[in-house]
C-alpha cells in the first residue's frame, strides 16, 4: 500500500485591504469562492455546485454533498470528525470554530474562504487566487514505511485462534488469559458474549446481569444492563432496581419525561369503528393500555444510553450520548408501528415530525416510521430533549386511533407544545355503519 503523504499548512498571508468577516481554525487548506449555503432547515441535497457550506456543527449528513461544495465553514467541530475527514478526502477548504457564522453570513451572498489562514471575506478576492503557492497544501516527502515491523505486528492482530467459547455462563467469564493470543481473539470473545448477554434479558438464572426496573404508571418492564457506572455501586448485585439507583443522566432524563405528572400511559381511548376494525383485523384491540407485556431493553453507562421498547404495536428506539464535550453529544429517536389504519399512523408520524422539529431535531419519515437526530448540544440541552421524548412517547401512544383530520393533528401538536398532556385522551365520535 502506498504511503499516505502528510500536509503542511502554509503560514504566509496575502496582504488584503479588506478585513475578514470571520476567523477560524484550518481543517484543510485552500481557497474557494462561491455563494453561501447555510445548512439549517434547508434541504442539504439542494446544495448548488461550488457553494460554500455554512453550518453550526460538523453534521455527518453534510458529507453526502461535500463533492459538490466549494468549501466548508463550521461554527463548531473537530478536525477528527467524519465530515472533516471527508472534506480532506475531496480536497475542500474547511475551517471550524467560526463564531456566529450562520448569523453573519447571508444565504446566497458571495464569499471567499482562505482556509489555510482561517479567514472569510465578503465577495470574491481575486488576489488570493493569483498566488497559489501561498495558499495550497504542499505534500511533504513520503514517510518511509517499515514493512517488516508491520508484518510482525499484524501477526498479533489479525489471526483468529479462539475457536470455542463455552456456552455455560460461569465458564465463559472464567476463561484464562492464555486462551487469547491475538486482538482478533479478544474482539471475537467480546462480540459473541455481548450478543449472548443481550438475549439473556428477562432471564431468571443467577448469572444473568440484566436488572429489572418498574416505573409507577408506565406499563412496561425495563431490563437494564449497566456497561459502566450507569447505576449506583449498591445496585450492582440487585436484581430489581429503582429509579433512584440510576446515575446515567440520559436515562434519568428519559424516565423523568415518561413519569411526568401530566402524562398518562393508561386509560381508555375512544375511536371510530374504522380504526377499531383496522386493529381487529390485525389481531385484537385493547383500549386499556395497561399491557404488562410491554418491555424495554436498556444499555447504559454514565454518559451513554441505548433504549429499545415495544408496547402493543409500537416500537421505539432512543440512543444518546451526554457528556461535557458538546461536539460528542447527540440524541437519536426512532418510532414506528401502531394499531390504526394507515392514515392515522401517517398523521401521527407527521405530528411527531412537527413536534420534534420544534426541538431542533432533523427528522425523516418513511411510512409510519419517524427517525430523528439532534446533534450536537450541551449537557443540559441533551437532557431537556430526552425529557421531552419521554413525554412524547406517553402522549402519542394511541393517537393513531384518534387523528382523523389535519385539524385534529394541529390541535394535538399545539396541546403538547403548550404542556397540556391531558389532551392525549382523545374523544372522537363513532361513525355510523
Amino acid at each position: 500500500m502506498a504511503p499516505i503523504p502528510k500536509y503542511r499548512v502554509p503560514t504566509a498571508k496575502t496582504a488584503i485591504d479588506q478585513r475578514p468577516i470571520l476567523q477560524g481554525a484550518c481543517v484543510h487548506p485552500g481557497v474557494a469562492s462561491g455563494p453561501v449555503f447555510v445548512v439549517s432547515n434547508l434541504d442539504v441535497m439542494d446544495v448548488p455546485k461550488g457553494a460554500i457550506l455554512v453550518t453550526a456543527t460538523m453534521d455527518p449528513e453534510i458529507a453526502k454533498v461535500m463533492p459538490l461544495a466549494g468549501g466548508l465553514i463550521s461554527e463548531r467541530g473537530s478536525p477528527t470528525t467524519h465530515l472533516a475527514t471527508i472534506a480532506r478526502e475531496f480536497n475542500k477548504p474547511t475551517i471550524i470554530h467560526t463564531k456566529e457564522a450562520t448569523r453573519l453570513l447571508r444565504h446566497g451572498e458571495c464569499v471567499t474562504l482562505d482556509a489555510a489562514n482561517g479567514r472569510v471575506f465578503r465577495g470574491r478576492i481575486a488576489s488570493l487566487f493569483t498566488q497559489p503557492a501561498a495558499v495550497q497544501a504542499t505534500p511533504e516527502a513520503p514517510v518511509e514505511v517499515n514493512r517488516p515491523l508491520i508484518k510482525h505486528v499484524m501477526r498479533d492482530i489479525v489471526p483468529l485462534t479462539l475457536t470455542h467459547i463455552p456456552s455455560d455462563y460461569t465458564r465463559e467469564v472464567m476463561m484464562k488469559s492464555e486462551d487469547f493470543r491475538t486482538i482478533h481473539d479478544i474482539i471475537r470473545y467480546v462480540h459473541e458474549v455481548s450478543v449472548r448477554e443481550v438475549f439473556r434479558f428477562g432471564g431468571t438464572r443467577e448469572g444473568d446481569v440484566a436488572h429489572i426496573l418498574n416505573l409507577s404508571g408506565v406499563p412496561m418492564q425495563f431490563y437494564v444492563i449497566d456497561i459502566g457506572n450507569g447505576l449506583i455501586p449498591e445496585a450492582t448485585f440487585k436484581r430489581k432496581i429503582m429509579a433512584s439507583d440510576i446515575t446515567c443522566e440520559s436515562f434519568r432524563s428519559l424516565v423523568a419525561g415518561m413519569t411526568h405528572e401530566g402524562v398518562s400511559w393508561a386509560g381508555p381511548v375512544e375511536f371510530d369503528l374504522a380504526g377499531f376494525f383496522s386493529v381487529a383485523s390485525r389481531s385484537f384491540v385493547r383500549t386499556d393500555i395497561t399491557d404488562r407485556g410491554g418491555r424495554a431493553y436498556v444499555l447504559l453507562s454514565r454518559d451513554y444510553l441505548n433504549f429499545h421498547s415495544r408496547l402493543a404495536y409500537h416500537f421505539t428506539v432512543v440512543d444518546a450520548m451526554c457528556t461535557d464535550v458538546s461536539d460528542n453529544n447527540y440524541v437519536t429517536f426512532r418510532f414506528g408501528g401502531g394499531g390504526a389504519e394507515a392514515g392515522g399512523r401517517a398523521r401521527r408520524a407527521l405530528l411527531l415530525k412537527e413536534i420534534l422539529e420544534s426541538f431542533n431535531f432533523r427528522v425523516g419519515i418513511k411510512g409510519d416510521t419517524v427517525s430523528a437526530m439532534f446533534r450536537p448540544g450541551d449537557r443540559a440541552g441533551i437532557q431537556r430533549r430526552l425529557d421531552q421524548l419521554g413525554r412524547l412517547m406517553g402522549y402519542t401512544r394511541q393517537l393513531d386511533m384518534c387523528l382523523k383530520t389535519e385539524e385534529d393533528q394541529q390541535r394535538y401538536i399545539q396541546a403538547f407544545l403548550d404542556g397540556d398532556y391531558s389532551a392525549q385522551g382523545c374523544r372522537i365520535p363513532q361513525r355510523a355503519y
